[in-house]
């Protein structure tokens, strides 16, 4: 295997993880909502802030890029 397929594959890796804790995650969101409860914030890993944002809701999106917990 070369370089370039092991950075590949180790590519893929990371975003299936990212994409399972995020899905898993957007269920705790969703079940909060549903019993009304009001969501602060909404946080995806660990490490330095990439990403952020306001939903209509009030409550901040934060993404960061170590995909270890939600």
């Amino acid at each position: 295997m070369s370089a370039v397929q092991i950075l590949g594959s180790i590519a893929i890796a990371y975003v299936f993880l990212y994409a399972s804790i995020l899905a898993h995650e957007l269920g705790h969101l969703m079940a909060a909502r549903l019993a009304g409860a009001r969501v602060a914030g909404y946080s995806i890993g660990d490490g330095p802030l990439v990403l952020t944002f306001i939903d209509e809701f009030g409550a901040a999106w934060m993404f960061r890029p170590i995909p270890n917990r939600g």
